[in-house]
């Protein structure tokens, strides 16, 4: 771990490494909003010469840091709001189904779910039920909708609580539904089963990120790929669209609704062009290469 250093030794630090920094105040400025950890550790290795992981490649500025990191920060608020409604329309058509295949009260019955001999299964299917029975009795602390249904109605319907589940729990909850009820939900989609449950691991990692302002315009899940579907016959590497960003529009073309999914693509593809303005063509090409993004992807996900 680095001892602690003042802010005009963290500029010194910058300075010795190849940075450029015309105006020490504004260099300071932006260091105390952001903090050191988070802009420079963070946005640096864009602009690192290849061979060496201390110095800054020549006619960078601190600017230019600052600059990729406000660009991802919108970027963050942008995969945000669009994640918000896949998740939205998720729990809508999750509720309606699994309410109309069981029973508006079923997510509390383990019986409800995948029938299974296999212990660690069951284990699995009890310890999601005792998920929403912890979540009721969190909801009786306030005011909100779960004390309503407890108080007037005794019970709440699953299209009541499942707005107070995380999206994370919500995958856990889709992956034990019978899979007849699997099939009826992803069929809302044009999806099968197996599809739509690999899409929660993409969609929980980057709503995390997005929410807790982690880095993420080169992030990607390594644990986890979506299925292959239909677009991805348009690429030459197996592995693009499958576990980047372009894989969260991807996602959302099969989540949100046309218009929803327009505004999207078009949204991102009109923010990117904004990288032109701080950024060589070099660094361009390696921004876009590490979200997924290759050339004609607007053009292909739009088909």
């Amino acid at each position: 771990m680095r001892p602690f250093t003042k802010y005009t030794e963290q500029i010194e630090i910058l300075k010795a490494r190849g940075l450029i920094i015309e105006n020490k105040e504004l260099a300071i400025e932006i260091l105390k909003r952001e903090n050191y950890y988070s802009l420079i550790n963070g946005y640096k290795s864009l602009f690192l010469i290849d061979n060496d992981g201390e110095k800054f490649e020549n006619g960078v500025t601190i600017e230019s840091i600052y600059k990729l990191f406000n660009f991802d920060k919108k970027l963050r608020h942008i995969v945000m709001y669009y994640i918000l409604e896949m998740e939205h329309n998720l729990k809508s058509i999750i509720a309606h189904e699994f309410a109309k295949n069981h029973s508006e009260f079923g997510y509390l019955d383990y019986k409800e779910y995948r029938e299974t001999d296999n212990k660690q299964y069951l284990e699995h299917n009890l310890k999601i039920v005792s998920n929403f029975h912890k979540t009721l009795s969190n909801g009786l602390k306030s005011n909100g909708s779960i004390y309503h249904y407890i108080v007037n109605h005794e019970n709440v319907p699953i299209w009541v609580i499942i707005n107070h589940i995380t999206l994370g729990s919500l995958g856990n909850f889709f992956s034990i539904i019978k899979n007849e009820t699997k099939i009826n939900i992803a069929k809302n989609f044009n999806l099968n089963p197996a599809q739509l449950e690999s899409f929660f691991n993409i969609l929980t990692f980057f709503r995390n990120i997005s929410a807790h302002d982690e880095r993420l315009y080169n992030s990607s899940l390594r644990k986890f790929k979506i299925k292959k579907l239909d677009i991805h016959k348009s690429f030459k590497n197996d592995n693009i669209g499958r576990n980047d960003l372009f894989s969260l529009l991807i996602i959302s073309k099969y989540l949100l609704n046309k218009s929803s999914f327009k505004n999207f693509s078009e949204e991102i593809n009109n923010y990117i062009t904004i990288l032109d303005e701080f950024l060589n063509k070099t660094q361009k090409d390696k921004v876009l290469k590490d979200m997924g993004f290759i050339e004609e992807w607007f053009e292909i996900i739009r088909k």
